[in-house]
């Protein structure tokens, strides 16, 4: 049931370029089948052999040009028959929305059963400034795997000039200065701006509406807090603080984001947002992003570490503000002490006492899984918000199925903290206790690992599958398997290499038929 590859050759492809016969046969030599499987040779390698089988000068810059662009081509999923489709395993991930967006081009090129499950509790990033404003759940991992799996299926065949259009509407952001910012703002809404040319006017107007459905209520807003109608905000801004005012910043803000907002608000749904833009992008109805918690309220997570500090927000657990501004290089900096536990925090910044109910859409999906996978990325803030609502984790234990692990290549900074004698950072056996943990945060009963994960896939290299982890993992039965890593980058995975894997262990396996873009390792 795997997708085939393309028949390929490098001779039209080198006679296109106008290469000697000796350097099509000498490719044949090594098994080379087309210019992607030179994706991980050095491109000095590639030249030598060009110029030793006697490429010109201007030949050799051709070929070295046109392999770069062969190996940034994305992966093209297949659509198979409904047959084919039905008989492929069902597959939900846990997961954020950045690095798990390296596997999404792979997932789709293997199989369109997949499930992906996101936390809506992210209070940073691009999202922080419409939380800061409305409110509500938190998009950007949303809308961040939405924009992935558009640019996998828009490359599809018989996809029409319009939905590529829109999605690369929706992806554009605006200036960084202010009145640049404002102006672009305003030819959207009008729908004066470039990157409606050429886009059918019905489509023109339903984005339209559902801009100004995102403009009205920001403005509304901003309206009530001048006028002294109202003093609620409903952002989270450090430790329990609040905003002064409620204009609406637009330097940066992802066009995306607004639409996605607007069509949230005008239906009073988040899944009816995730449903339209899915429809859009003429993503497959089997590959579904969910929500963990199916709300329109705002709420993010804390943490309580275990010398009694609490972190509130998810920024100041992953990514806080640096000094100077700005979260670049913070991500790498240790937490005081480890992560204790989890909780969910409201608008106000109090912690909701009560079990959160999950999206029931999420529990089904697990319910009806053949594998369950914990992708690689943030533990602590991707993975661990959705295990701790007690219906997922029921679901998670109640699965006979491969549990699997992708394991992160080297340590972040939810997963450092500071100790007596210094940096000490968690191994794989710790961040399977973690999950186990989130899963059995309203259990009272004795942990079970492989109840949770069953088995861990580490690329080779991986900082944290010490000895010592790998041996404790054995012994509470959880099996560990190591793939190549990517090349050049020990401890990470490639892509293609990790979703073959899960693959397998589904029962499926996938030969897949083109190498990952350069651009997809993590």
């Amino acid at each position: 049931d795997s997708y085939p590859a393309a028949e390929a050759s490098v001779e039209p492809w080198c006679r296109e370029l106008g290469l000697p016969p000796a350097v099509a046969e000498e490719l044949t030599k090594e098994d080379v089948r087309e210019p992607r499987d030179l994706a991980t040779v050095p491109e000095a390698e590639v030249d030598a052999l060009l110029k030793d089988c006697g490429a010109s000068l201007g030949a050799r810059g051709r070929a070295i040009a046109a392999l770069r662009e062969a190996t940034f081509r994305p992966l093209v999923p297949v659509t198979p028959s409904a047959s084919v489709a039905q008989s492929r395993p069902r597959v939900a991930v846990f997961g954020g929305g950045t690095a798990c967006n390296a596997l999404v081009s792979s997932f789709a090129a293997w199989n369109p059963r997949v499930s992906y499950v996101i936390a809506v509790t992210d209070n940073g990033g691009s999202t922080s400034e419409i939380l800061r404003v409305l409110g509500g759940p938190a998009i950007g991992d949303i809308r961040s795997r939405l924009v992935r799996l558009s640019r996998c299926y828009l490359e599809r065949p018989g996809v029409g000039s319009d939905e590529r259009r829109i999605v690369h509407l929706l992806e554009h952001r605006l200036p960084s200065e202010v009145e640049s910012a404002q102006a672009e703002w305003s030819k959207l809404l009008e729908g004066q701006h470039s990157l409606y040319s050429g886009l059918d006017g019905a489509y023109v107007q339903v984005i339209q509406s559902f801009l100004l459905t995102f403009h009205t209520e920001i403005m509304r807003r901003a309206v009530a807090v001048d006028c002294g109608l109202s003093t609620e905000v409903d952002g989270v801004v450090g430790e329990f603080g609040v905003e002064a005012h409620r204009r609406f910043d637009f330097r940066r803000a992802s066009v995306g984001n607004c639409f996605f907002t607007g069509v949230r608000l005008h239906f009073g749904s988040l899944p009816a947002a995730i449903l339209m833009w899915t429809r859009i992008a003429r993503v497959p109805p089997e590959t579904k992003v969910l929500p963990g918690v199916n709300a329109n309220f705002m709420m993010t997570i804390g943490a309580e570490l275990e010398d009694g500090t609490r972190l509130i927000g998810q920024t100041n657990i992953s990514h806080p503000p640096a000094p100077t501004g700005g979260t670049k290089d913070t991500g790498k900096l240790p937490l005081p002490s480890p992560v204790k536990r989890l909780f969910f925090v409201n608008r106000h910044g109090q912690q909701i006492q009560q079990k959160l109910p999950a999206n029931e859409q999420v529990v089904a999906a697990v319910k009806s899984s053949d594998i369950i996978v914990y992708a690689m990325g943030s533990l602590w803030t991707s993975i661990c918000p959705n295990l701790c609502l007690p219906d997922v984790a029921a679901a998670v234990l109640g699965q006979s199925v491969p549990k699997v692990l992708l394991l992160n290549g080297e340590p972040d900074r939810e997963t450092m903290s500071s100790g007596p004698t210094g940096v000490v950072s968690m191994n794989a056996a710790d961040f399977v206790h973690a999950i186990c943990r989130a899963c059995s945060l309203f259990e009272d009963r004795e942990i079970v690992w492989t109840d949770y994960v069953t088995d861990v896939v580490a690329a080779s290299g991986s900082t944290l599958l010490t000895p010592a982890a790998r041996q404790t993992l054995e012994d509470h039965g959880v099996c560990v398997r190591t793939v190549p890593s990517a090349p050049a980058r020990p401890g990470w995975f490639d892509p293609v290499t990790a979703v073959q894997q899960i693959a397998a262990l589904a029962g499926s396996p996938w030969a897949a038929g083109a190498k990952p873009r350069s651009d997809s390792v993590f």
